[in-house]
């Protein structure tokens, strides 16, 4: 019984003894060595190299990369390059300096300044005449034919716009025109009221810049056969005759109705039938009769009334201002 029983003892040793050494060592072998070393393996190696490898090298430079270079380029390129880039030639009139001043000598054509006109006594300086002038931005020429002015503005609004060429691909068509409402179309609206009455081929001139900016808009190509009426139409935009006729009647609004400015308003009077007649309450305005066609055409007294009085009486008659420039537009844009 002893012998067995120690003979049972043995028996449980050496299996105590193998299971617990061969698991042992297969489970340390197999946790150790291969989880461990797997999972190291894999989380240290693969998956730390690989993260970082992409997050650090991928995305933070693609990020830094558009951010930094197309981003940044791009608004330094707009925001220097087009606004602060030679403001001599964006913002700075080119105002000649002459020791004092000069005087105009406004005539027909037709006639030429007399050689005793050349230089005019004022307050005992002599002055030289000018053929060109230029007053709150704007030049004047002696024939009031506005070919300076023209080929200022078109050659100004030129500029910009093969600026805003350039870079047309990398903005959104509202940036756009934002860009061609400050640069472009704010110098053909600014005191667009003295190109009132020029010739044809002057405001062929204006409106073929108006047409270039709407293609930069819309990305028109010069060839492509589209109706530019339309594109116009689309854009809500006026053509350069229409706007001009537009502020002109804003002006002459402003002046019957607020009274503002009193020079303007000094310049019109109210339409008086000799006898009662149906047009005597349609807020109508006196034409002034005026001997020269080119020079008394073109003034307010003249040229303010004359587009006044075609209105249908339903919109001379609104005294809103906000209200009447949306009917005018609307009007605008139906003729």
């Amino acid at each position: 019984m002893w012998v067995t029983a120690k003979v049972t003892t043995l028996s449980q040793v050496n299996a105590i003894y193998i299971h617990t050494h061969t698991h042992t060592y297969i489970h340390t072998y197999i946790h150790t060595y291969i989880h461990t070393y797997i999972h190291t393996y894999i989380h240290t190696y693969i998956h730390t190299y690989i993260h970082t490898y992409i997050h650090t090298y991928i995305h933070t430079y693609i990020h830094t990369y558009i951010h930094t270079y197309i981003h940044t380029y791009i608004h330094t390129y707009i925001h220097t390059y087009i606004h602060i880039y030679k403001p001599s030639r964006v913002w700075k009139p080119a105002y000649k300096t002459r020791k004092h001043g000069s005087v105009i000598v406004i005539h027909s054509s037709s006639l030429r300044t007399p050689t005793s006109l050349t230089r005019v006594n004022i307050c005992g300086q002599l002055v030289e005449t000018s053929p060109v002038i230029r007053d709150l931005g704007f030049n004047v020429d002696t024939n009031l034919t506005m070919t300076s002015q023209v080929a200022n503005v078109c050659r100004s609004a030129y500029y910009h716009l093969s600026r805003i060429a350039k870079i047309r691909d990398s903005i959104s068509t509202t940036v756009c025109k934002s860009l061609i409402h400050g640069l472009v179309t704010s110098r053909l609206d600014y005191g667009n009221a003295i190109l009132y009455g020029i010739s044809d081929r002057h405001m062929h001139r204006l409106e073929m810049v108006q047409r270039s900016a709407a293609r930069i808009v819309r990305q028109i190509r010069r060839g492509d056969r589209q109706s530019m009426t339309t594109i116009l139409r689309q854009l809500h935009w006026l053509p350069v005759r229409k706007r001009i006729d537009f502020k002109l009647l804003v002006l002459v609004h402003r002046a019957i109705y607020n009274g503002t400015p009193e020079y303007l308003a000094a310049l019109l009077r109210r339409h008086t039938p000799p006898r009662s007649l149906r047009s005597a309450g349609g807020l109508l305005l006196e034409v002034p009769r005026v001997n020269l066609e080119r020079f008394g055409r073109r003034a307010f007294a003249c040229a303010g009334p004359t587009l006044w009085n075609k209105l249908p009486r339903n919109i001379r008659d609104n005294s809103n201002i906000t209200q009447f420039k949306k009917q005018l537009k609307t009007l605008l844009f139906s003729t």
